[in-house]
């Protein structure tokens, strides 16, 4: 049982998870997992954690800022983030999010793929529902922690990053005809 930061609410989940010794490289991996409700108390500045992370705000507002560029979340947006890099992300509101930090696979790639020359990528969901239905899996297997297979969390997890790459290619699309119509 872990005590919750400063500003997170009670009723807020968080799950750590070990990956097992013999993961093959290529596997994506979460180091943490959670649901937060948030009050104008949290905030997270941090120079590094070994990983990345995806925010998903549920409700409410947050705010985001990496090598100097500042961004509000809000509902139905998700932020990928370089944490190897120092951040700080916080609320001055409220905000209800759902985050997890991962690592493995092709994250270093997947990452720079989306975020072209941003410090971070965010995007607004076209289907929030998509990512709330891989969200609930992922949760349940880390939450049944005797029936785990980091083969099926891995899947999970890429799941979640072509989610956010399809949303890139939509958004690159229609910034492309919006452009030939001008």
């Amino acid at each position: 049982n872990h005590s919750l930061s400063s500003g997170v609410s009670d009723n807020s989940t968080i799950f750590f998870h070990t990956p097992t010794n013999c993961i093959p490289e290529f596997l994506y991996f979460p180091l943490c997992m959670g649901h937060f409700y948030c009050d104008s108390r949290y905030k997270v500045d941090r120079r590094s954690y070994d990983s990345f992370l995806l925010l998903y705000t549920k409700g409410g507002k947050g705010l985001i800022k990496a090598d100097g560029i500042t961004r509000e979340l809000h509902p139905g947006e998700v932020c990928l983030l370089d944490c190897y890099c120092p951040h700080l992300y916080q609320t001055s509101e409220v905000w209800e999010l759902e985050w997890i930090h991962f690592d493995g696979g092709n994250s270093r790639a997947f990452f720079d793929y989306l975020r072209n020359d941003m410090p971070f990528f965010y995007t607004l969901l076209d289907s929030p529902a998509q990512l709330e239905a891989i969200w609930n899996r992922l949760y349940e297997t880390l939450l049944k922690k005797d029936s785990m297979n980091e083969l099926l969390i891995s899947q999970d997890i890429s799941q979640l990053l072509t989610l956010l790459g399809l949303s890139k290619e939509r958004r690159e699309r229609q910034n492309a005809a919006s452009d030939f119509m001008d």
